[in-house]
């Protein structure tokens, strides 16, 4: 963590401190009018979006295809699962590939049970239910754990942004399930995190912590590349050796498999699913939307080149190169300086990055993650300033606005690039060049605060 100073001095334990910060933080939001005004705006949304759907489904002059085309999906898995299950992704009722893995259908297959229009209205007011929940845990662990102040214009802004969330809306339209998954992991970076402070009392943090990811996964398969960061181990360079807590370790690994395993069951009794599921997320793509990979980018080069490459490979080429990096640099950050929100914002961003079919409502879970972290580092670097050199000073603070106007775009004007795709190029060319720029970015701001002497800190 980077808040060195207050964390040396570790905060008494408090059986009911995390609920008190929590209805500390819904006060917040009652007594902010810029917040509360984002929760009303979201009010609409849900109201508009139900409204829509209800005519979608019941009036012949309103078809809107967009409207809960994710959600059907999860619905007609939740259906499968229960009465087909061989055919969990191969199935002719899909309209759009199903990608998650058996155990999440299975947990969820009761859902099936309810009428399809109930059960969509029932999510959507679920979804923003939880969206504020996110917004306060986003609080919890940017102000408790980071001591990170929003008393600035643009700190403010990144509230507003937050709680309004514009990206929310498409997220409620197409009945995504976005808000579990950062629920989830931002409750694990919260728990590992209290490891260092110990600001609440909580038994089974550790393997908590990896439970919660590894059910993360389960609604979003992509979690798993965060298992690797629960590994508590280091890299002296100093000391030229690798220091790991083995019990730790070990306790984090088994929680964050113990949600995946039953997935075994399914794979056993119909062997054809595990190589279905792998199938599915290496050659199918939805090419409908346009996507901030700039692996898709570069896989349309070829076709003006006169030469063919697979994506796939691409794809493998980038991930290795850029996750490889990035667990390098967990591996040599001292234990007690990780970041865990910028950490696993890494790897959302590359993710966004590399993976050919990320598109942009992926920014929301990258914002909800990471920007606690990048805050923290924000203010670690503006409180050393006097250790950096006038370039470097100034290059933060360009950085720091940099990282500030992608936010908004990604945030709230994402549609300009979108819209590109949708009548020019059929690739969002905009969005894939920004995140490129952020990683840069923070990449920057993290090696820069590493680089400053463990003495000044």
């Amino acid at each position: 963590m980077i808040e060195i100073e207050t964390m040396k001095k570790k905060i008494s334990p408090k059986k009911n401190l995390f609920w008190e910060d929590i209805k500390g933080e819904f006060k917040l939001l009652r007594k902010s009018n810029a917040l509360c005004f984002g929760i009303v705006l979201n009010a609409i949304f849900v109201v508009l979006i139900i409204l829509l759907f209800i005519l979608s489904e019941y009036s012949e002059k309103v078809d809107l295809a967009f409207m809960s085309f994710d959600f059907r999906i999860f619905y007609t898995s939740f259906s499968l699962i229960r009465s087909n299950p061989s055919a969990l992704y191969t199935s002719q009722q899909y309209e759009f590939p199903f990608r998650y893995l058996p155990i999440f259908s299975y947990m969820n297959s009761f859902i099936s049970l309810i009428p399809y229009p109930i059960a969509f209205i029932i999510h959507t007011l679920i979804m923003e239910i939880l969206h504020i929940f996110s917004f306060v845990l986003f609080l919890v662990l940017s102000k408790r754990f980071y001591n990170v102040e929003f008393n600035s214009k643009r700190r403010k802004s990144y509230l507003l942004i937050g709680i309004v969330a514009p990206l929310q809306v498409p997220n409620l339209a197409f009945g995504q399930i976005s808000e579990i998954y950062i629920l989830l992991v931002l409750c694990s970076i919260i728990l590992i995190e209290n490891e260092k402070i110990e600001r609440y009392q909580i038994r089974g943090a550790i393997f908590l912590s990896g439970f919660l990811i590894g059910l993360a996964s389960l609604y979003k398969p992509f979690g798993i590349l965060l298992i690797p960061l629960l590994l508590k181990g280091s890299i002296s360079w100093k000391k030229k050796k690798f220091q790991i807590s083995f019990k730790s370790s070990f306790i984090a690994l088994l929680g964050s498999i113990m949600p995946i395993l039953p997935n075994i069951f399914f794979w056993v009794m119909y062997p054809n699913l595990l190589q279905d599921f792998i199938k599915i997320n290496q050659s199918a793509q939805i090419l409908i939307y346009p996507s901030t990979s700039i692996t898709r980018i570069l896989g349309l080069l070829p076709k003006f080149l006169n030469f063919s490459i697979s994506q796939t490979i691409l794809m493998i080429i980038l991930a290795a190169i850029l996750f490889g990096f990035i667990y390098g640099i967990f591996l040599i950050i001292p234990l007690h300086k990780r970041n865990y929100s910028m950490l696993f914002g890494l790897i959302h961003l590359i993710l966004l990055i590399v993976y050919p079919d990320s598109w942009f409502l992926y920014f929301h879970i990258w914002f909800f993650v990471a920007l606690p972290g990048i805050l923290n580092i924000e203010d670690a670097l503006n409180r050393k300033a006097d250790n950096l050199k006038q370039k470097q000073k100034q290059k933060m603070l360009t950085s720091s606005k940099i990282i500030f106007i992608i936010c908004n775009y990604g945030m709230v004007y994402f549609t300009l690039g979108i819209v590109i795709a949708m009548l020019l190029t059929e690739i969002d060319i905009i969005f894939p060049i920004l995140l490129l720029i952020l990683l840069y970015v923070i990449l920057w701001q993290l090696i820069l605060f590493l680089k400053i002497p463990e003495e000044t800190n």
